[in-house]
């Protein structure tokens, strides 16, 4: 499960926003928080990328490239990841088939390595494709890549809260089958952003599926 939360920066961040505030001139940083958060709560460095997301794309990159000798868990990284996160790759990615039992990568493996997506979406689609559904499929790995949501505007209008209602509901099947159907819907509006108004939904969210 992936989420883009709102956390709190560091030290160093802090004080390099700070020096901005005088670099061409003087100038004044203004910190909407006390300083006993910055002294008491503020991590003193940002944690790495590669420490804080999964790691299974990077690993089956890694196992795409066919390098002799190497061994995952103890790769050199710049900023070594924990052996956990490691393994929890690795273990992800047996799981959709894109290496076998003994850590080597699978002709679906490399397939999936070609695709610039997660090697979950990119399992899914390989999978959509032979089983006929990869417009479908397509439309949701979009979906998710552009991190659609069902949260409401601020619209306080109430014909917009009932036609809202009116949207699909997935048929059962979830929120990706849900989602799949209320853009199939905006399809047959020919994309017009009226009717994301209309139905109380992000306008500028469901334009970025479309440009993906």
């Amino acid at each position: 499960m992936y989420s883009l939360d709102v956390v709190e920066i560091s030290r160093v961040q802090a004080d390099q926003r700070a020096g901005r505030a005088g670099r061409t001139r003087p100038g004044k940083c203004y910190r909407l928080y006390p300083s006993s958060i910055y002294q008491k709560e503020f991590l003193e460095a940002t944690i790495p990328e590669i420490q804080r997301t999964s790691l299974a794309g990077s690993v089956l990159y890694l196992k795409s490239l066919n390098l002799p000798d190497i061994d995952i868990l103890k790769f050199d990284f710049l900023d070594p990841p924990s052996r956990e996160s490691l393994e929890d790759a690795l273990r992800q990615l047996y799981l959709i088939d894109a290496i076998d039992e003994s850590g080597q990568i699978t002709d679906v493996g490399r397939l999936m390595a070609e695709l610039p997506l997660d090697p979950s979406l990119s399992r899914t689609l390989i999978e959509a494709n032979e089983l006929g559904c990869l417009s479908q499929a397509l439309t949701v790995a979009a979906v998710l890549s552009a991190e659609i949501t069902l949260r409401q505007t601020r619209n306080k209008d109430m014909e917009g809260k009932r036609k809202r209602q009116e949207l699909s509901d997935g048929s059962g099947w979830g929120d990706h089958v849900q989602l799949l159907q209320i853009f199939e819907s905006w399809d047959q509006a020919d994309y017009d952003p009226r009717w994301c108004s209309e139905h109380d939904l992000q306008v500028n969210e469901n334009k970025t599926v479309i440009q993906i």
